[in-house]
């Protein structure tokens, strides 16, 4: 279900959806009525799943002798994401390997000094798994207090070990890339987000037609999933809409997994995988154009990519976060599957 009720994509937004729901369930809006049990129906959907993952995970932990107590949610749960405190950063590796028996992959591999950085500075240890959903595992051994001005200048982060590798031995020194970086960034000096955006994410399953259908994407249409990831989307809109579908990725493994995707579906010419810079992608003959990465990087590009567009195309892009400020103004949607929710931020070129 789609709603553009400022009230449920507000909760989306807030991570509210189900106490705003509660209240609306009895409303005198046969729609509003509607639309807030099936977001209770999916909420109660993702908690039970949720709980589910999180229990098969801690057995396969204890399993291994690996002490992983989950972190208790306040509030039932709009996403499928899971929380776990381990003793510390030598069990935090051991459950992401243990958990690689059940398809769950870090979000980054380091190696040298970047490893040993990480060992040292970080609190978190992220896997992932991506089926119908992507299933996000945090491994956390420590709390941290609200960072002070100097260590969030100073204490490295993925960014930065992907912006240079450096040996074991050098790895204080990344203290020292840090604020080199974010200077580099804030002077347009390197490419914002280069090098990553974080675990791959991919879009629910059952997301996919309603945000096609939010797009308006038609057999006439060039449709252009730029981060396509796994090539979900791409399939599903040549095969559903009948439409040429086209998946831009700039890793490598995700490319070629989408690529086999597609001719797993048959789709001949209608649809291709580009291997590439979705922000050198040339869009003059797109009509819609769908984003799906972190809402930060989605959100910078948004600019960009309306002026690129041809008259009319539509632009779409969906997070569960309201978009960054300053972003241009979108007709912003609260969406509702069975077993997922999401905000859908759509713009059109014109007139």
């Amino acid at each position: 279900m789609i709603t553009d009720d400022r009230r449920f994509v507000e909760a989306i937004n807030r991570q509210r959806l189900v106490a705003v729901a509660r209240d609306l369930v009895d409303d005198a809006d046969p729609e509003v009525a509607a639309f807030a049990r099936a977001a209770l129906d999916a909420c109660g959907r993702i908690a039970d799943r949720v709980a589910a993952e999180r229990a098969a995970v801690v057995e396969r932990l204890r399993a291994n002798e690996i002490a992983a107590e989950p972190v208790d949610d306040v509030d039932p749960p709009l996403h499928h994401s899971i929380e776990l405190r381990v003793p510390d950063v030598d069990a935090a590796e051991r459950a992401a390997s243990a958990l690689a028996e059940d398809g769950y992959e870090p979000s980054d591999r380091w190696t040298g000094g970047a490893h040993r950085s990480f060992r040292r500075t970080a609190d978190v240890l992220t896997v992932t798994r991506t089926t119908d959903c992507t299933v996000v595992v945090r491994l956390r051994w420590r709390d941290r207090p609200p960072p002070s001005l100097l260590a969030r200048v100073t204490r490295p982060s993925a960014a930065d070990y992907r912006a240079i590798a450096l040996p074991e031995a050098l790895s204080p020194v990344y203290r020292l890339v840090r604020p080199v970086r974010l200077l580099a960034d804030r002077l347009g000096l390197r490419p914002r987000f280069e090098g990553g955006l974080g675990p791959f994410l991919g879009t629910p399953a059952d997301l996919i037609e309603p945000l096609l259908d939010v797009a308006d994407v038609g057999p006439d249409d060039v449709f252009v999933d730029l981060g396509c990831g796994d090539g979900r989307l791409v399939v599903a809109a040549a095969l559903s809409r009948g439409c040429r579908a086209i998946g831009v990725e700039s890793d490598p493994a995700l490319a070629a997994t989408a690529r086999r995707s597609v001719d797993a579906a048959d789709l001949g010419a209608r649809a291709e995988i580009v291997h590439g810079d979705a922000r050198a992608f040339d869009l003059t003959a797109v009509t819609a154009v769908f984003l799906f990465l972190p809402i930060g990087v989605a959100g910078g590009l948004v600019d960009v990519l309306l002026r690129r567009l041809p008259r009319h195309a539509r632009l779409v892009v969906h997070e569960q976060h309201g978009l960054p400020a300053p972003s241009p103004a979108a007709e912003s949607l609260a969406v509702v599957s069975r077993e997922s929710v999401t905000v859908a931020h759509r713009w059109i070129v014109g007139p």
